[in-house]
């Protein structure tokens, strides 16, 4: 029997769905740590900072880079 990874039991992102990026830093300096889900196909999510161009990242990485933020 083979074993699924750990990200493939997690819960797929949902459009529009905002997610905390774990570590806080992003690669252009600032602190923009909130991500929004544009997309998910094919074991990929295509998300954005607010205010930034939109970028693609495998499902397994995404995990790796974000939590998901809950609504209060």
């Amino acid at each position: 029997m083979k074993l699924q990874p750990k990200w493939k039991s997690l819960a797929q992102p949902r459009i529009d769905s905002k997610w905390t990026e774990i570590n806080s830093i992003h690669p252009a300096g600032s602190k923009l740590t909130s991500a929004k889900v544009m997309a998910y196909a094919d074991g990929y999510v295509m998300a954005r900072f607010p205010g930034c161009i939109p970028f693609v990242c495998s499902l397994e990485k995404w995990y790796e880079r974000f939590t998901r933020q809950v609504p209060a």
